[in-house]
């Protein structure tokens, strides 16, 4: 990563598929194939806060946020489906 620095890492849940960062709140949300959401606070341009993680379902991996409502959108499929 040649020009980019980590300036922290936290413990998440395997699987990332996306990091949706909503500019109007400063939240940062990691959601991944486990089944979890992870929400971070932008608290500067250099730091992060861990504000909470949320119990999603297995495979909800992506998401997208609206910029205007700041509603999060989480997507899955059935993975038993005639359980």
């Amino acid at each position: 990563m040649e020009g980019h620095e980590v300036l922290q890492s936290y413990p998440i849940s395997g699987g990332v598929d996306t990091n949706t960062f909503d500019p109007g709140t400063g939240l940062l949300l990691v959601s991944t194939r486990e089944g979890m959401l992870h929400i971070y606070h932008e608290d500067s341009p250099d730091k992060l806060s861990e504000v909470e993680s949320v119990k999603t379902e297995y495979g909800e991996k992506t998401s997208q946020v609206d910029p205007k409502t700041h509603h999060v959108f989480l997507s899955t499929s059935d993975f038993n489906p005639g359980r």
